[in-house]
């Protein structure tokens, strides 16, 4: 599959987690998150922001991620969410 391919030149690879959001009722929780993805990709350094949505079920003890995403928000979108990082407010 591509994504395994991807992922394999992949190297440093964290994410960094700004805005984030909480919540839960019941056994169902989510996480929402503006996170900037960093990596080491065929040996460039990669710095993008991104949007992570996490939907988590409780199951016994624990709690198991049931579904992720992420996606790339537009340019103006971020800089708008996260001017305080540039303007030092």
């Amino acid at each position: 599959m591509d994504y395994q391919r991807d992922w394999s030149q992949t190297k440093a690879l964290s994410f960094e987690y700004q805005l984030t959001s909480i919540s839960a009722a019941g056994i169902v929780a989510w996480v929402v998150s503006d996170t900037i993805f960093n990596a080491i990709i065929d040996g460039h350094k990669l710095s993008l922001p991104c949007r992570v949505t996490v939907i988590l079920e409780k199951r016994g003890n624990e709690w198991l991620i049931v579904h992720g995403h992420f996606s790339y928000p537009n340019e103006e979108s971020f800089l708008f969410a996260h001017s305080s990082l540039f303007t030092g407010n």
